[in-house]
């Protein structure tokens, strides 16, 4: 009972604190079947056993609710807008990644997790063309990526030198990612 606990509050921390509705509407997707035996009852264990995460607590007392706060509205289809996240890995992957790459769909919380060498912009675009593929596969198109993370926002812009602005890099064409450089 102590390690479920255990090991839901260490995947709650590695998917960067989602709610604990997001986190059971996630282990209920079977995304981590093949990794984990979690269910969403440990969810509620791991509340019951560790009380509140102290990180949660912290965030929550600075917490606005963001399209009440924001000019966005919540996304109305699937992938109109799907957020996005990199997690450090402990240590590499057999396949080599060092990085996690955590996506979130707005509409529909559908959570994806693939895995990155490094934070560099052709690794991270090719985590976002398989992102695309999967929604494609699925008959969705996804319309945007948002990240506030700086190395995302630093691997997906190219310094200008005349005015030294940044611009982005990704750009969402018939629900593909490119880069000017793919052609």
């Amino acid at each position: 009972m102590v390690l479920r606990a255990t090991q839901t509050r260490q995947l709650h921390e590695f998917l960067c604190h989602p709610s604990d509705r997001a986190l059971k509407s996630t282990l209920n997707q079977g995304t981590f079947a093949q990794y984990s035996h979690l269910t969403p009852a440990d969810v509620d264990l791991m509340t019951r056993f560790y009380g509140s995460c102290i990180a949660c607590t912290t965030g929550k007392m600075h917490y606005h609710n963001l399209h009440i706060t924001s000019t966005t509205f919540p996304s109305t289809i699937i992938g109109q807008r799907v957020f996005f996240d990199l997690q450090l890995l402990p240590v590499p992957s057999h396949e080599g990644n060092t990085q996690a790459v955590i996506f979130v769909d707005d509409m529909s919380n559908f959570t994806n997790v693939l895995g990155s060498r490094t934070k560099a912009h052709y690794d991270l675009l090719d985590c976002l063309k398989q992102q695309i593929s999967i929604f494609n596969a699925e008959g969705h198109r996804l319309l945007s990526f948002c990240s506030d993370s700086e190395p995302i926002c630093q691997s997906m812009a190219t310094p200008q030198r005349q005015n030294h602005t940044y611009h982005s890099r990704l750009s969402l064409s018939q629900g593909r990612a490119s880069h000017p450089a793919d052609g």
